[in-house]
């Protein structure tokens, strides 16, 4: 889809689910656009362009909805992009809790849903807000306070999506973008607020880049040319523990 079709795309869906005034809707985008740049400065080299072009949609088209869950799902039976049940759907109430964002490409152009901040904390379960409270205290900060970095560090996970090709297998993808989220946050901003570095990600991942070096890099954004040695990348990834991270 060409940029301005798909930056009108993502300004009518906005009309339609944004929940976010119109300030933290800017903030969202700028830091968006922060996180692109810092995306493309570490592995631009790796992607190719069409990748880079999707990313950088990603940063406009990504909405802060009341309701992510049913946003995601209306927008993926709308597209008949897959055959989900919707009474079925609805009836899954941890996946209902634990989602704060959603990644989609229709028509080449990436639509992402953010759940708000606000209407986040009153769906937490018991042991959810426990949890949320004591890491909030623990980083001196307000629970309202961690809900914001919380939905920021979701915006910043669905955009890495946004630059990773539909066709990776999703447990890699998945896989690729959680530990991405935690090392640009990291070497960027000195720290993750929200957690730590994980240890099994960290460790399965640098196994594969010490093994295969940046065709790694270049096989998770889709440039690398010999189907071969991506085949072995995403077989490794599938025989080691990644069904237990992700």
């Amino acid at each position: 889809m060409e940029g301005q079709d798909a930056r009108d795309l993502g300004d009518s869906v906005r009309l339609e689910a944004s929940a976010a005034p119109p300030a933290v809707d800017q903030k969202m985008q700028e830091l968006l656009g922060e996180f692109a740049g810092f995306i493309e400065q570490d592995y631009g080299s790796f992607m190719r362009a069409d990748m880079k072009t999707q990313g950088r949609q990603a940063i406009n088209n990504t909405i802060i909805t009341d309701d992510v869950f049913e946003a995601d799902d209306a927008w993926r039976i709308d597209f008949a992009e897959n055959n989900l049940d919707l009474a079925t759907a609805l009836s899954a109430p941890l996946r209902r809790s634990k989602l704060l964002g959603t990644h989609n490409v229709t028509g080449d152009a990436p639509i992402n849903f953010l759940q708000s901040s606000e209407s986040k904390l009153p769906r937490l379960t018991p042991k959810q807000k426990e949890q949320l409270e004591s890491d909030a205290k623990e980083k001196n900060m307000s629970p309202e306070d961690m809900m914001m970095v919380m939905m920021g560090e979701a915006g910043i996970h669905e955009l890495i999506h946004a630059y990773i090709p539909q066709d990776t297998p999703h447990d890699v993808n998945e896989f690729v973008t959680r530990e991405l989220t935690v090392r640009l946050i990291t070497k960027h901003y000195g720290s993750d607020p929200t957690e730590e570095v994980s240890t099994p990600y960290s460790t399965l991942f640098n196994k594969l880049t010490a093994k295969y070096g940046n065709d790694f890099y270049r096989a998770v954004f889709g440039a690398l040319r010999n189907p071969l040695t991506k085949f072995r990348i995403f077989r490794d990834l599938n025989e080691n523990e990644l069904k237990g991270l992700v």
